[in-house]
């Protein structure tokens, strides 16, 4: 039987708002939201549908393909696509606009170790 993370999809939606800290200086009259931001909400939402005793290890891939302005819903669709790793998007008002992989530890069964 799959464990209920292989099975997991997360469709989440969150919002940078324009006082966040990493706003300030990205860029002046035309702020946007930097990479490491929408990265760290990524991270914080799988990790809130990972076993608490999992962590993320690397982001293996990362894909920015349009700018995501302050204040502007985000949607973040996420797979478990196998055993310690989750592909995930970004959309804003239904366009890509980020996209990737990350890896998290695997399960190991007790044979294993």
């Amino acid at each position: 039987m799959k464990r209920p993370e292989q099975m997991d999809e997360i469709d989440v939606v969150f919002k940078i708002d324009e006082s966040h800290p990493g706003i300030q200086g990205h860029f002046p009259g035309r702020p946007v939201v930097p990479a490491v931001v929408l990265l760290n909400n990524v991270r914080r939402i799988v990790n809130e549908h990972v076993a608490s005793s999992r962590r993320i290890l690397k982001l293996r891939h990362a894909k920015f393909t349009a700018p995501v302005i302050p204040g502007t819903e985000v949607r973040i669709n996420a797979t478990f696509i196998e055993d310690g790793l989750v592909k995930f998007k970004l959309y804003v008002n239904g366009q890509t606009v980020v996209t990737g992989i990350i890896e998290y530890e695997k399960i190991i069964s007790a044979h294993e170790r």
